[in-house]
């Protein structure tokens, strides 16, 4: 099993890149999100871009977090897609630092 970590310095214009397109070993497991913003709650969208065609598609979109709160995602079937043609990216909310943390097989 693998785990990848990231931590992300809000911007609503950066879509930041989680898992690049063409990486295809291990399944995601889970998903876990957390605010470390000490101010206040802040926003973030998961989805999956295939740049070749335009094309995205969210898992959550625009879910609010509270300050110090966790998001866990850990349905498979919702985090099961094509990783040999999608990457998996995330926006947040400006001024927001979020952690995520991916588990794969």
């Amino acid at each position: 099993m693998a785990t990848l970590i990231h931590r992300l310095v809000g911007d609503t214009s950066l879509s930041n890149e989680l898992i690049a397109p063409g990486i295809t070993s291990g399944a995601i497991r889970s998903i876990s999100i957390t605010n470390n913003e000490i101010a206040g709650s802040g926003t973030i969208s998961i989805s999956i871009y295939d740049s070749n065609l335009g094309v995205r598609a969210y898992f959550i979109r625009s879910v609010d977090i509270p300050s110090g709160a966790t998001l866990i995602l850990n349905d498979s079937g919702m985090l099961s897609y094509d990783r040999s043609t999608y990457g998996l990216y995330s926006n947040v909310t400006a001024g927001t630092v979020m952690d995520i943390i991916i588990n794969t097989t």
